[in-house]
């Protein structure tokens, strides 16, 4: 079974944070598409071996 997680990404330190709002991970890049494909590897292995998730609608803080 397929979840949608919630995310956000924001610039912090030089690089782009991608942090779930639905689990506590977080991942970073170079880029925002960095850090939200990053963010997507590390879910999946917090997943694996139990249902599958996927982030869903991404979000940016104003």
């Amino acid at each position: 079974m397929e979840h949608e997680l919630r995310y956000v990404v924001v610039p912090e330190d030089g690089v782009f944070v991608a942090r779930c709002l639905d689990v506590e991970i977080a991942s970073d890049g170079p880029t925002e598409h960095d850090a939200v494909a990053n963010l997507r590897e590390a879910l999946a292995l917090y997943f694996e071996g139990s249902e599958e998730a996927s982030p869903g609608g991404g979000a940016r803080p104003s």
